[in-house]
């Protein structure tokens, strides 16, 4: 996934002022499966099987009566979740795959439409959405990238500001701070302590993984490689064998981190001659 952010005068699409409603506990449930499923594509040796895994699991996610019966935001974060992970399996396989490009615009249009007419959105909601939007970004016009990027944090800022415990929160938050250039709020202090925040909190498997890679690249860009290496042996614990966790190794070894490679994947796969 490539992030790029710019900045300019804020543009309001999404609501300033956010109450963080609930999904049932089994509506938490189905969103469950789906983390579950999506850290379970990490498992897998190429990017052909994860693609092809998608064709079972969105008919029977699908076809759940918890989604069938659901609110519209339930079945959107439902959409974005599935949509995200599939979108990034065809990303890591060919970044310009148009079918990617369809695929994530498609739902774009759906996140947009519906954000701007609600302000009492989950917090899966927001931070789903948020993920369909920054994957578009590189495929929309620049002043729609500044308005949603800018929005994006006033969204982070003010769920924090409530005190919402929510690993997936803080993931998503940490990940804007460290990518946003400091002109526009970014923050490489600020993304720090929200990843490690976020790993405090971590409930499930996706989380904790995530996180702790994350918090290992935090460390490697400090320079900070014995933290780095044990954030990384961590994730390894968590969740074996992943070729994930291979190309973060890779990239170490040629004295690139995670962040690098995201925003300089060209680059980062030439240099380690992939």
């Amino acid at each position: 996934m490539k992030r790029n952010f710019s900045f300019l005068m804020i543009l309001t699409l999404f609501p300033i002022y956010i109450c963080a409603l609930e999904f049932s506990q089994s509506q938490e449930n189905l969103l469950e499966k789906i983390f579950d499923f999506r850290i379970n594509l990490r498992t897998y040796k190429t990017t052909d099987e994860c693609i092809k895994s998608f064709d079972d699991f969105e008919n029977k996610i699908y076809s759940d009566n918890e989604y069938k019966n659901g609110s519209e935001e339930f079945r959107l974060t439902v959409e974005n979740l599935i949509v995200n992970a599939k979108y990034n399996c065809l990303y890591e396989k060919n970044p310009k795959d148009s079918n990617a490009k369809d695929l994530i615009l498609s739902q774009y249009y759906k996140t947009i439409e519906y954000s701007e007419n609600h302000n009492d959105c989950n917090v899966q909601y927001y931070c789903s959405s948020f993920d369909v939007i920054n994957n578009s970004m590189q495929f929309l016009p620049q002043s729609k990238a500044i308005k949603y990027g800018l929005e994006e944090k006033k969204c982070y800022d003010n769920l924090i500001s409530k005190q919402i415990e929510d690993g997936n929160l803080y993931m998503c938050a940490a990940l804007w701070y460290k990518f946003a250039p400091a002109i526009g709020g970014g923050s490489f202090s600020i993304s720090k302590k929200y990843f490690f925040k976020a790993k405090e909190i971590a409930k499930n498997v996706y989380e904790k993984y995530y996180i702790t890679i994350h918090c290992s690249q935090i460390c490697f860009e400090e320079k900070n490689y014995q933290e780095a290496e044990k954030y990384l042996l961590e994730a390894e614990e968590i969740l074996p064998n992943t070729r994930y966790l291979q190309l973060v190794y890779k990239l170490n070894e040629n004295d690139m981190s995670l962040f690098y490679y995201i925003n300089n994947r060209e680059k980062a796969e030439k240099k380690m001659g992939l």
